[in-house]
């Protein structure tokens, strides 16, 4: 059997089937080596349902025969596979945690090739009591992972933003979800580049949608998101516009996220501090006090469209302009040696300052030599606003 690397893309979908016998449906992707999904091809699915993640001998196992996608995806539904040990109806699922482990046989030789074992975080508890179906019900948050509701597209550096936020199927029998993007400006499209930390980007294999609209398969999957200009040829209108993300099974609304998302072509520096000039406060010093003397605050001030003004952390009257720089995820970065005047007990110092927390500080790393001591030592310190 050739060596084939495999993984999980997705937790296991809980869809419990009402018919006789009860299952849950499941979603994941094969790889080959080099990242490549393998496309269009027929695996032999082996499922291991176990009462530890370290545990060897399952409890129950079964195996599928399956075609990948495009994009090396394949589903299946546990618990209507050929089963080769136990009895799936025998599984007592509220007792204790459960895990899944899958093995996957490219060749169709018994080979199987260990993909790896997540936890069922939502036990099927349907499958155990037989209970009816509850209202479905997910959790959303634009502030848990990005720290914020703001986007920004910088026309003149990037013309795209990442969406980033905290999504969580709760209750119900968990489905496909639509993401409706409401108030999307004109020629922005929606880019799925991956699921869950796993990209799609490899060839190019990446989810384009062009109406607005974007599909979380299963109802358990994070979707990485960035938007996107459609037409660069067409361009944006600049503006600030009101978007919210409204989170949706069939025509039910679950939830919705919202967003101000502001397009054009300001100052780059805006991007990292809106509001300059402003002042910083010393919050952290790893440095020797007696070696390296900071001041208590610095600030930060206009200079062109693309630099920012710094005072000297060693002295107020000294300053120097900072190049600022945008990422294609429209996070500030600056990261350069600057040369201020070394006080006067160094006979060499090496400074960098770069983003601390996005739009709040900065973190400056110093690694310096004291005079008459040959020995160099590294420190850093913060300022946050």
């Amino acid at each position: 059997m050739k060596s084939i690397t495999f993984f999980i893309l997705a937790l296991p979908g809980l869809a419990v089937m009402a018919q006789v016998p009860q299952a849950f449906s499941f979603q994941g992707v094969a790889n080959d080596v080099d990242g490549a999904p393998l496309s269009e091809i027929q695996l032999i699915v082996q499922i291991d349902i176990l009462e530890s993640a370290m545990a060897q001998s399952p409890t129950y196992q079964e195996e599928h025969t399956v075609m990948t996608n495009d994009n090396g995806l394949y589903s299946l539904s546990v618990g209507l596979g050929v089963a080769t040990v136990g009895d799936f109806s025998d599984i007592k699922w509220s007792e204790g945690d459960k895990f899944i482990r899958v093995s996957l046989d490219s060749e169709g030789n018994g080979d199987f090739v260990e993909a790896g074992t997540t936890q069922l975080l939502s036990v099927p508890y349907a499958l155990e009591a037989g209970a009816a179906p509850t209202t479905p019900r997910v959790a959303v948050n634009n502030t848990a992972i990005s720290g914020m509701n703001q986007l920004s597209i910088n026309t003149a550096v990037f013309p795209g933003v990442n969406v980033n936020y905290f999504y969580e199927w709760l209750d119900g029998t968990p489905e496909d979800v639509t993401i409706e993007f409401v108030g999307l400006p004109d020629n922005l499209c929606i880019k799925t580049f991956g699921y869950n930390n796993t990209s799609l980007d490899f060839n190019n294999s990446f989810i384009l949608s062009t109406n607005g609209i974007q599909e979380i398969p299963g109802g358990f999957m994070t979707p990485q998101t960035r938007l996107e200009v459609c037409d660069p040829s067409l361009g944006l209108v600049d503006g600030i516009y009101d978007l919210t993300l409204v989170f949706k099974t069939g025509e039910l609304a679950l939830d919705s996220l919202d967003y101000v998302l502001t397009i054009g072509n300001p100052p780059i520096y805006a991007s990292c501090y809106p509001s300059l000039p402003i002042t910083m406060d010393l919050v952290e010093n790893t440095c020797d006090v007696n070696d390296v003397v900071l001041l208590s605050s610095v600030t930060v001030s206009q200079s062109t469209t693309t630099y920012m003004n710094v005072s000297s952390p060693f002295d107020a009257s000294q300053s120097l302009d900072v190049e600022v720089f945008v990422t294609s995820q429209g996070y500030c970065r600056f990261n350069e040696d600057y040369p201020f005047d070394l006080p006067s007990n160094f006979d060499f110092a090496f400074l960098q300052v770069r983003e601390e927390l996005p739009n709040q500080g900065m973190e400056f790393n110093l690694t310096y030599e004291l005079t008459g001591t040959p020995q160099s030592q590294s420190c850093r310190f913060k300022y946050r606003h």
